[in-house]
């Protein structure tokens, strides 16, 4: 049987459809099918029996349906997915197979065009953040996530208000349309399921929303949450499916209607905390955001909104760095607990010291139920551990304040000398009895 003419149309036509992004996929069942992308990339893809579908773009292309297998054996192999702002539809998985990745992010599907009407937004961003600066910096948050969807900040945005000032109308009317439903995570009533082990809320998202989650006030949760903060990649493991690294490029954003939603330690870096939200006098919260209802359901204001955040300017915006704001001092100052300000008084006190010294004052001078949250602060926030002679004595394990070196140390401890290791506690002397008459009581031996 002769092989059929490969002719440059046919050549054509692979290049035009591999650059739309058709490809050949296999299913959990092993059968080949054909990713037909949709026109809407919002829309996932369709997938089609491979060899009939061909046949029929050919056929209609006026081509020789004969050279199904030829284009057939032309196209990408999708083996897996990956999710990177960066990339395009296909990403190159073996260059030597053919095989590429599927990229499942999805850019805004919103026209380009200039900003005509944005007022309605400025005065949604005016009445949730009265402070300009503060604002600013929130806008250029927002607009670096549509401007530099690849580049994750290492610091995000913490909103505290009294209920009903319209924090979470951000995210439900205007940030989750932009990016679509797919892209976007929220995280209501717990914080369970952002810590749980089959989270997939770093996974394929751009945006998470923190809603109001009840945390108990306790600082474990700041300390489960940092790492998911920075880092720019995540293990993951899906139910019923092995575990595996993602790159991460979430931006996360919480809101609460606490004031201190939970303990922050002093050196925080992680937070851009604007000022406490209160009810604006005059026009309701719901009768404001009718407005804004209007503008963005009548008069393109999706659109717009998107275009300004991705025009308005970024200069001297840092993404891995942001100073501390007022409001986020006072959240850490509130968050402080008892045995955290104990901690600190004990560190001002003894900024060189061994371990059991620490143990000893715990127990001597702390309540027992606050032991945990004592040590923890100090070892976790407020000292480093370091393997050192500092008194002359042999190596040993030291903890030292944060910021002080070894040397300034060994200084600390040759000017208190009592600082290093308190004495041990002088024990009770065991009573013992006194036999007046040991033979009248007779005698053991």
């Amino acid at each position: 049987m002769s092989q059929p003419e490969i002719t440059q149309e046919v050549k054509d036509f692979i290049k035009e459809i591999k650059g739309y992004g058709f490809a050949v996929k296999v299913d959990n069942q092993g059968r080949e099918l054909l990713q037909v992308p949709n026109d809407n990339p919002v829309i996932p893809p369709d997938f089609l029996p491979i060899e009939s579908t061909l046949s029929a773009m050919l056929s209609r292309k006026g081509l020789d349906t004969e050279c199904v297998s030829y284009v057939k054996a032309s196209l990408h192999k999708i083996t897996g997915k990956t999710y990177n702002p960066s990339k395009g539809k296909l990403t190159t998985a073996n260059k030597f197979l053919g095989t590429v990745h599927e990229n499942t992010y999805v850019p805004p599907q919103f026209k380009i065009q200039d900003v005509t009407e944005i007022q309605p937004f400025l005065y949604y961003m005016a009445r949730m953040f009265p402070d300009a600066d503060e604002r600013h910096t929130v806008t250029q948050w927002l607009a670096h996530m549509f401007q530099r969807p690849s580049e994750r900040p290492s610091w995000h945005i913490m909103v505290t208000s009294t209920q009903g000032t319209g924090k979470s109308y951000l995210f439900e009317k205007i940030i989750q349309p932009l990016l679509g439903s797919r892209q976007t995570s929220v995280v209501t009533e717990t914080y369970a399921p952002f810590f749980d082990q089959h989270s997939l809320h770093l996974s394929e998202t751009q945006f998470c929303l923190l809603d109001d989650c009840d945390t108990g006030n306790t600082r474990s949760i700041y300390n489960k949450m940092k790492a998911k903060l920075t880092q720019e990649t995540a293990y993951i493991r899906p139910l019923y499916e092995n575990g595996y690294t993602v790159p991460v490029f979430t931006r996360i954003w919480l809101n609460s209607n606490d004031t201190t939603p939970f303990p922050i330690p002093k050196a925080d870096r992680r937070w851009f905390a604007p000022k406490y939200i209160e009810q604006v006098e005059g026009v309701s919260t719901a009768e404001f955001l009718k407005e804004v209802d209007n503008f963005l359901d009548n008069r393109d204001g999706l659109t717009q909104i998107f275009n300004y955040l991705m025009t308005y300017s970024l200069e001297g915006f840092n993404a891995k760095q942001i100073h501390q704001t007022e409001t986020l001092q006072e959240i850490i100052n509130m968050g402080k607990s008892i045995a955290a300000e104990d901690a600190e008084t004990f560190v001002k006190e003894n900024p060189v010291f061994k371990f059991g010294t620490l143990k000893e004052h715990i127990r001597s001078n702390v309540e027992e139920h606050r032991h945990k949250a004592f040590r923890e602060h100090i070892t976790q926030n407020l000292c480093r551990s370091t393997n050192a002679n500092l008194d002359g004595k042999g190596k040993t394990r030291w903890w030292i304040l944060t910021g002080m070196t070894n040397d300034e140390a060994k200084e600390h401890l040759q000017a208190n000398p009592e600082n290093g290791e308190l004495p041990l506690p002088t024990p009770e002397p065991i009573p013992v009895p006194v036999i007046e008459d040991l033979e009248q009581e007779g005698t053991p031996f």
